[in-house]
This record gives C-alpha cells, structure tokens and sequence, in this order.
C-alpha cells in the first residue's frame, strides 16, 4: 500500500514541471490519507529575490557565482533531507533534477523505491548521467512519447504520463465579444523565448493584414525580455513572471494561445503543457507539429497545427475570421483536457504506477 511520497522537483514553483508534476498533486494525496511533500533541489530564495541581488551587485558575473552557491547549498540539504525523512517502502520521485546515482543507490539499500520522472530531454543535454540514473532507478516516468522511447530502450519499467493541467483552476473563457480586436497569447519561460522567432516573419504578415486589430500577450520569460523579437505593428505586452496561482486567468484573457517550437531532438521531447492550459480555458491553441503535439492535437478539431510561416499565418487568420471555428476548437479543447489531461485524471494513473513499483 502506498503510504509516503516525497517529490524532488528543480525549483519549487519557479519551474512548471515541477508545479504541474507534483505540487498540483498533493491535495489528492492529502485526500486520499497519503502522506506526500515536496523538496526543492535547487534555492527557491535565489529565483525569489534575483532581481534585489542583480540591482546590490550591479554584476552578471557576481550573480551568477552568488546563485549557483545558493543551489549548491540548497542541493546539499534536499539530499540531507532525503537521507533523514525517508524510510523503508517510501517513493522518491525525482522530477527532472539528476542527484548522484550513488545516492539514489544508498536510498534503495535503505528499502526506499525511487522512481525518476522527466518532461524534457534532458538526456541530450547529459547522456551518461542521465543513462546512469535511468538504468538504476526502479521506474521510469516520462511526459512524452519521445521520451518514452528513449527510456524503454535502458528501463523496462518506463511509463508515460503526460503533464497534467488542474482542471478546477481553468475556467472556460468567455465567449467573443470584441471582434474587431484579437489577443494572441504565449506563455513559456526564460530558456523557451527563442521560440518565438518562429512566428516574427508570420506576424509581419498578419500586422499588416489586420491593422491595428492584433495584440501579443508574452508570459513568462523573467529577465530574458531582451530576447523577444520586436514584432512591428502588433502590440507586444511583455510579463516577465506570474505565481503559479495567476495562469489560469491570464490564459483565459487570451483570444487564441500559440506554441511554436523548433524541429529538433530537444523539442521532440516536450510535453505540450502549454497548449494543454490554453485548451483546458477553451482557449484554441496553434502549436508547431513537434513531438509531443502530435499526439495533442488533432488538426482542425480540438486544435490546429503550423509547421511554416504561410501556415502560421493561414491557421491564425482561419481563427480571426471565423467565430464558429474558434467555438469549435474551445468546446473539443476542453473536452481533450477533460477525458486525458487533468490533474485528477492523471493522479490516478501516478498511484498505481507508484504502488506497482
């Protein structure tokens, strides 16, 4: 029977995997009489108060040595931590972080069933410490079919488990009011802002095809805001960081939500939380065909799917000059969301990949 589940995550709710792969689950646990906590690897007071050290420092540099020793300390008492709460049947679920395999191999001599779980591909970035930890760990979770694919070759005991959108905290928006204005929306983070320059040549295009009638909402991006490409003549507002607690009503003040990636290995192994928050508000969704949206969207009914430039432009005109389509998508949307994609759903499927560890 599962009893006690603690999480590592990368940095507490500054990172959204860490946010929708296990804080969004602890209440469930909690109801279920499972007791399950959450353990920062990296210094959730470095991120916190960044921008103060920047503003005293006056020093890339310095700032960068000073929040890299935050994390190295903060790194020492998660695995201290680990070592004194945990204790035999317990499940440690490292979610994405990579601690030294001889620790998680002391932990297993302890009886404690370590499980790790990763949303990105974060084994081309660090093959052999990542093939190291797969290989030893007593289960594998992943959040794409990418991933999936990888894992399985090194561990038999790999399971996909997309990442999951609280239901209950996205609302559907409102239906159109304003025609004659339309509000396009991104969120991601400070290392996706590249992303972005796959829409700069498409919304030239629509800039000039719909004149002062588009505005870009970008979300996320922290202190990276230098990275975003200009996008003349749309209207850009730029919010470097929301909580966690304020997604759900900025993506529902969005008209259309995007998510372009690059083709490449890294991106094949995202998970798509992106677009799975704009449909579980309703909101259409345009995302690049890569990976894990493949398997997301179905092109033309619960989302539509861009792979060039023209496309992007034809697929959000099709979105600005139809109210019937963009019902559409938001109805099937949020009826994705509902069926495969929420927190409940998928807690389900983590206890029992978790008690069958």
């Amino acid at each position: 029977m599962l009893e006690r589940v603690t999480f590592l995550i990368p940095r507490g709710e500054y990172a959204p995997s860490g946010v929708r792969r296990a804080l969004d689950y602890l209440k469930y646990f909690a109801e279920d009489g499972i007791d399950a906590r959450c353990l920062s690897f990296n210094s959730i007071r470095a991120m916190r108060y960044k921008e103060h050290i920047r503003r005293i420092l006056k020093n890339a540099f310095l700032v960068d040595v000073l929040i890299a020793i935050l994390d190295r300390v903060s790194r020492f008492v998660a695995l201290l931590s680990l070592a004194l709460i945990t204790r035999p049947g317990d499940r440690v679920v490292v979610q994405w972080v990579l601690p030294p395999v001889w620790f998680v191999r002391m932990l297993q001599k302890r009886g404690v069933k370590v499980v790790f779980d990763f949303d990105d591909a974060v084994f081309l970035k660090n093959p052999s410490r990542v093939r190291a930890l797969v290989s030893h760990v007593d289960g594998v979770i992943v959040g794409s079919h990418y991933n999936l694919e990888y894992a399985s070759r090194i561990n038999t005991r790999s399971h996909f488990l997309p990442t999951p959108v609280p239901l209950e905290q996205f609302e559907m928006r409102a239906s159109d009011s304003d025609e004659s204005h339309i509000r396009i929306g991104w969120m991601g983070g400070p290392f996706t802002v590249t992303y972005l320059s796959v829409l700069e040549g498409a919304f030239q295009a629509l800039s000039k095809k719909y004149s002062g009638r588009l505005s870009f909402c970008i979300v996320g991006v922290m202190d990276q805001g230098h990275r975003v490409p200009s996008f003349d003549g749309i209207q850009v507002q730029i919010v470097p960081r929301i909580p966690p607690d304020d997604v759900p009503d900025y993506v529902r003040s969005f008209d259309i939500g995007v998510m372009p990636l690059f083709d490449r290995d890294f991106e094949r192994g995202k998970c798509g939380l992106k677009a799975l928050e704009y449909m579980a508000s309703g909101v259409p969704a345009i995302c690049s065909p890569v990976g894990e949206n493949l398997y997301i969207i179905k092109d033309g009914e619960n989302g539509l799917l861009a792979g060039s430039q023209s496309e992007w432009v034809d697929k959000i005109s099709q979105l600005i000059e139809s109210r019937d389509l963009r019902a559409k998508l938001s109805l099937a949307g949020r009826k994705t969301i509902e069926e495969r994609y929420s927190t409940q759903v998928c807690y389900e499927q983590l206890v029992t990949i978790l008690s069958s560890v």
